[in-house]
């Protein structure tokens, strides 16, 4: 009886320990700023609340502290919260998780994707925000392409995707 009631309790632990990395995160973005050990992270999609009279192409954003010393400007990460979140935009919280996202770096390529995101934020000249959608190599021309989307305070719809070219040394 005792084995039973302890493999029971031993199961239900293991189980709740592995459902939250089986969760979806909160969050899957870059990483735009890095600031007094809180991070700036920005949605690679667009979430569309048209059919509840919101914006049809809204790109989360939110500001958060307890960042790892391995999280780093450019990089692609997923985010899972911690607690509540405070509801501005960008949104302020605490990291329960942070996972970076080993993009490859191609054979070809000099710079890695991460770099190259860093470079071309250095470079886009944006008022307020941005969303980077997809970075992508293409080795016949030795460059990169950044897709993004400037975010303004009032997040109208009136910007549409962008893209940079950054070259490859």
């Amino acid at each position: 009886m005792r084995l039973s009631i302890f493999l029971l309790l031993t199961l239900l632990f293991l189980s709740g320990c592995s459902f939250g990395k089986e969760q979806a995160p909160d969050l899957h973005g870059y990483v735009l700023e890095e600031k007094d050990s809180q991070i700036i992270v920005v949605s690679k999609n667009a979430n569309d609340y048209s059919a509840q009279g919101g914006v049809k192409q809204f790109y989360d954003a939110i500001l958060l502290d307890r960042v790892p010393e391995h999280v780093e400007v450019g990089q692609e990460v997923k985010v899972w919260y911690k607690g509540e979140i405070e509801e501005s935009y960008p949104a302020c919280g605490s990291i329960k998780h942070i996972e970076v996202v080993e993009n490859e770096q191609p054979s070809e390529a000099s710079l890695h994707p991460q770099e190259v995101v860093q470079q071309a934020l250095e470079k886009i000249n944006i008022e307020y925000m941005v969303a980077i959608t997809d970075v992508l190599y293409n080795e016949e021309t030795e460059s990169w392409t950044v897709t993004y989307r400037p975010i303004s305070l009032f997040n109208d719809d009136k910007e549409r995707l962008q893209t940079i070219h950054i070259p490859d040394p």
